[in-house]
C-alpha cells in the first residue's frame, strides 16, 4: 500500500512543471554561467578545477529547497479544507504523508544526480564515485524534506512556513560562506564548517571528490546522523498530534 501511495506521489511531482525549472534548469543555467567566468581556473582552498566547486556547490545548495514538495503537498493534501477527500483513501492520513516523505526525497535527490550527470559529461565535472554521491544526494534530501515536514507539522500559517523554508536554505548559505565569508573567529569558523547542513555536505562531497579530508567528512556524517535522527523523532511526535 505503502509502495503504490509512493508510486502516485512520484507522478504527481513529474507533473511539477515549475519545480523543475526552479530546481533544474535554473541551478544548471548559473553553473553554465559561473563556469564561464571561473574557466579552467582552480579553486586555492578546496584545491579542486573551480567548476567542480561551483557544479558541487550550486547542486546541493538548491537541494536546501527540494524540501518545498514536501511543504506543499502536506499542505495541500492534509492541511487544507480538501483534506475531507483522504477519508476515502484506504490508509491512515500517516501512511499518505510518509509517502510525501519517500517520494518528495527520492525524486529531488534523482533532480540532483541528473545535474551531476549532466556537469560530467558536459564540463567534465570530477565528481569521483557516482554510487557515493547518490547515496549522500538521498540521504541530503530526506534529511532537508524532513525539516520542511516538520515546518509543515509545526506552523499553522502557510506564510510562516514558506518564511521558514527561506530562513533554512538562505540561512545555510550565509552560513557556509557561499555570499561572503564571515569574521575569522573560532565560532564563526565552525560554523562555516560544521554548523549548517550545506557545509556538511560539502565536507562529505569533497572526500568523495578529492580522497581528502576524511576526518571531516566522519564528523560531517555523524552530525547529519544524528540531526536526521532528532528530525524523525519531531516529526513522529509532531505527526502523532496533528494527524490524529
Amino acid at each position: 500500500m505503502l509502495l503504490r501511495a509512493s508510486n502516485y506521489m512520484f507522478r504527481r511531482l513529474l507533473r511539477g512543471y515549475l519545480g523543475l525549472a526552479i530546481l533544474v534548469v535554473l541551478p544548471l543555467a548559473l553553473i553554465s554561467v559561473i563556469g564561464l567566468v571561473v574557466g579552467d581556473g582552480i579553486d586555492p582552498k578546496l584545491g579542486i578545477p573551480a567548476i567542480d566547486g561551483v557544479a558541487m556547490i550550486i547542486i546541493f545548495a538548491f537541494q536546501l529547497f527540494g524540501g518545498n514538495y514536501t511543504l506543499d503537498f502536506l499542505r495541500s493534501d492534509l492541511f487544507s479544507p480538501r483534506k475531507w477527500r483522504l477519508y476515502s483513501l484506504p490508509y491512515p492520513p500517516f501512511y499518505h504523508a510518509l509517502s510525501i516523505l519517500i517520494s518528495s526525497s527520492l525524486f529531488s535527490a534523482l533532480q540532483g544526480f541528473a545535474m551531476v550527470l549532466y556537469t560530467h559529461w558536459v564540463y567534465r565535472v570530477r565528481w569521483g564515485s557516482f554510487l557515493s554521491i547518490l547515496v549522500l544526494l538521498v540521504f541530503f534530501s530526506a534529511l532537508n524534506q524532513l525539516v520542511y515536514m516538520l515546518i509543515a507539522l509545526g506552523v499553522k500559517s502557510d506564510k510562516l512556513g514558506e518564511r521558514l523554508g527561506e530562513v533554512y536554505g538562505l540561512g545555510s548559505f550565509a552560513l557556509a560562506g557561499i555570499w561572503f565569508q564571515l569574521p575569522n573567529t573560532t565560532v564563526f569558523n565552525f560554523l562555516t564548517k560544521y554548523g549548517n547542513p550545506l557545509s556538511l555536505s560539502r565536507n562529505v562531497m569533497l572526500y568523495i571528490m578529492t580522497g581528502r579530508y576524511g576526518n571531516e567528512a566522519l564528523y560531517s556524517l555523524a552530525i547529519l546522523l544524528l540531526a536526521s535522527v532528532a528530525l524523525v523523532w519531531a516529526s513522529i511526535y509532531f505527526g502523532r498530534r496533528k494527524l490524529a
